[in-house]
């Protein structure tokens, strides 16, 4: 168990004084847990989801802000658990496919496709990583752009935090059948035609230009 604050592992005593104190705490899996993980990746259902914990005194688990990048680090680039495409699909089509029969405008999201969402994410191959530690938890991705909605987010890895400022580019997606606006195009496409589109689209992508 870590005390985030200070990155202190705690001992039976040091936990009890915080406990009174409040705050995060974190707890970390044994030595077999990268094998566990390695395992799950590998599995072609399981999809890659950040878990969402908030920031706290700007602070949190490192895997809010440093997942995905992770993803394409670790098990993409560097132990080669999984492909380029494969990841993709991971943390983006699956997700989509998953919330879609729940979210209609769900169908407007994890494809590189006309019509859709132009939500996208463009890296390095060889340089994308991420930073984010137990003691530095929102330390930012290395990535070249994030364009949500058409807009530009961070470029040239650098966050554009005033124009996010005074016009957030984001919408917020609504659960319920009835949550789109009419009826929502049905872009459904499968696996194999969704990977084709991003084979096309990542050599670009990649080269971070």
């Amino acid at each position: 168990m870590q005390w985030l604050a200070t990155g202190e592992r705690l001992t039976k005593q040091t936990f009890d004084e915080y406990r009174k104190e409040g705050g995060l705490v974190f707890c970390h899996y044994g030595a077999n847990a990268h094998e566990m993980v390695d395992n799950f990746m590998a599995e072609p259902t399981t999809i890659v989801a950040s878990d969402a914990i908030p920031y706290v005194d700007h602070c949190s688990h490192p895997r809010s802000a440093g997942t995905f990048c992770r993803v394409l680090r670790v098990y993409v680039r560097e132990e080669r658990t999984l492909t380029l495409m494969d990841a993709l699909r991971k943390m983006s089509y699956l997700p989509a496919r998953r919330l879609e029969r729940f979210c209609p405008a769900m169908l407007m999201k994890g494809r590189l496709q006309v019509g859709c969402d132009a939500d996208i994410t463009l890296f390095d191959h060889e340089t994308v990583g991420d930073n984010a530690t137990f003691t530095a938890s929102n330390a930012p991705s290395t990535l070249s752009h994030v364009i949500v909605n058409g807009v530009f987010v961070v470029r040239d890895g650098v966050y554009q935090a005033e124009a996010v400022a005074a016009s957030p580019p984001g919408r917020a997606v609504h659960g319920g059948r009835g949550a789109a606006e009419g009826a929502a195009p049905r872009l459904r496409k499968d696996a194999g035609l969704a990977a084709a589109l991003l084979e096309v689209a990542v050599p670009f992508l990649g080269s971070g230009e």
